[in-house]
């Protein structure tokens, strides 16, 4: 989940933001979530449905891409990998 700072003073939702990510962080929450087949992480809920998920070794932005600035550069700018991909042919 993404916390962006500016957007929250912009619009003045920093308290519902807190209450939002603690909802959905809460174990309960993170149970329904499991339910639906979502990966979630909270350690208890992690454990009760170990048997569904394997574990997963997940990679940083920097061995898939180089970092975050070079990943913008060449997959997300203006033309990049994602415009050639999305492209109709």
């Amino acid at each position: 989940m993404t916390w962006i700072d500016d957007y929250i003073e912009q619009n003045g939702t920093e308290e519902l933001a807190k209450e939002y990510l603690t909802h959905l962080y809460a174990e309960d929450s993170q149970r329904l979530l499991a339910g639906f087949n979502y990966r979630v992480h909270n350690e208890t809920v992690q454990q009760e449905t170990s048997d569904r998920f394997r574990e997963l070794k997940l990679k940083s932005i920097d061995e898939i891409a180089g970092g975050w600035e070079k990943a913008m550069a060449e997959h997300f700018a203006s033309g990049g990998k994602l415009d050639q991909l999305q492209r109709r042919r």
